[in-house]
């Protein structure tokens, strides 16, 4: 088993529950891990996001977060729910020294402000963000544009499947890994969300490693 702790077996078990959690209620349907009842991982948020975000790079020399608050203007509330949805994931994995809780919550209740999205740091899905599961290098940081482009191209085609093909490939570790692969090949960086997405959907199966090693 690839399950980590660090003090005692169940100590993370709160991340591999949200992480259950976003298959079944957000990649087998479209529903929300933040805002209960809500339909968040939408086809129609998904092509929002597509258009503003993947196929709209900001080129310039501003922070991610400026780029970003530049492409959600003028975007509905559920597309920025989306996206922090997306930056949550993106955020489940880092250890607290390479991530502190701190500044992932800041970030994310960030792009909420800019929105006036409800957000509650209390909510105790955000329990999920606390710990992480592993150290992240420089470039999960330094280039998170790639990283996140990564894991929302990596769900936009498995969320173009049939249901039932889904729920083949996320119970099946070859056929994940080869979805996963195609769409990192296809973006051409070396992102560490690659082993972070594959160790958070089956993690009996994918060690709790971000690098690409030597």
């Amino acid at each position: 088993m690839a399950i980590f702790f660090e003090n005692h077996t169940d100590d993370r078990q709160k991340i591999y529950d949200v992480a259950e959690e976003w298959k079944d209620e957000c990649l087998l349907d479209g529903k929300s891990i933040i805002w209960d009842g809500e339909n968040i991982w939408t086809e129609q948020n998904m092509n929002r996001f597509r258009a503003i975000f993947i196929e709209n790079p900001d080129a310039s020399g501003n922070s991610f977060d400026s780029k970003l608050k530049k492409q959600l203007e003028n975007e509905s509330q559920s597309v920025y729910k989306f996206a922090i949805e997306l930056l949550f994931i993106y955020y489940m994995f880092p250890y607290r020294k390479s991530v502190s809780f701190k500044t992932k919550i800041e970030k994310l209740e960030m792009i909420a402000s800019w929105k006036g999205v409800e957000f509650d740091r209390s909510w105790k899905v955000f329990g999920a963000l606390k710990d992480g599961l592993g150290a992240t290098g420089t470039f999960y940081n330094t280039s998170k544009y790639f990283e996140v482009s990564f894991l929302f191209l990596v769900v936009e085609r498995l969320k173009g499947l049939s249901l039932d093909i889904r729920k083949d490939i996320l119970h099946d570790p070859k056929q994940l890994k080869r979805h996963a692969d195609e769409i990192r090949q296809r973006l051409g960086k070396r992102v560490q969300a690659l082993h972070i997405f594959l160790h958070l959907l089956l993690p009996d199966y994918f060690e709790s490693i971000a690098s690409w090693g030597a």
